[in-house]
């Protein structure tokens, strides 16, 4: 059995081209939005604000999904207050960040993909 995270997948590519400062990609920030935006969904960017950045960031809590180091799973709820229902900042989304996005986890994911059934084919 074999877990995939496509935001794992696509780390090392989106924190080549994100542009949201740490803090920027929890939920329904420049990651997810870029994502959705590229695979065609009606998003609303007028609506989209980064008055609920994520804030909160120690040496347990990267504050970031792709930046940093976390050592421990914490609820951002339990860290910060959102107004919104976002944790990030989807004004800097884009179609062409979520593109690269989705060639990122569709590489990776092949990749690997191949290398597990390789290694399952010895059982």
């Amino acid at each position: 059995m074999a877990l995939v995270s496509p935001a794992t997948l696509s780390a090392e590519r989106y924190n080549q081209v994100r542009k949201s400062d740490r803090g920027g990609s929890i939920h329904g920030g420049e990651w997810e939005t870029s994502l959705m935006l590229y695979l065609g969904e009606q998003v609303d960017m007028s609506q989209a604000t980064k008055e609920d950045i994520m804030r909160y960031q120690s040496d347990f809590v990267a504050g970031d999904n792709f930046t940093g180091s976390q050592k421990v799973f914490w609820s951002t709820w339990g860290l910060q207050r959102s107004k919104t229902g976002i944790y990030g900042d989807p004004t800097v989304a884009t179609a062409e960040t979520g593109k690269a996005i989705m060639e990122a986890i569709v590489k990776e994911g092949v990749a690997f993909a191949k290398e597990y059934w390789s290694a399952s084919e010895g059982d």
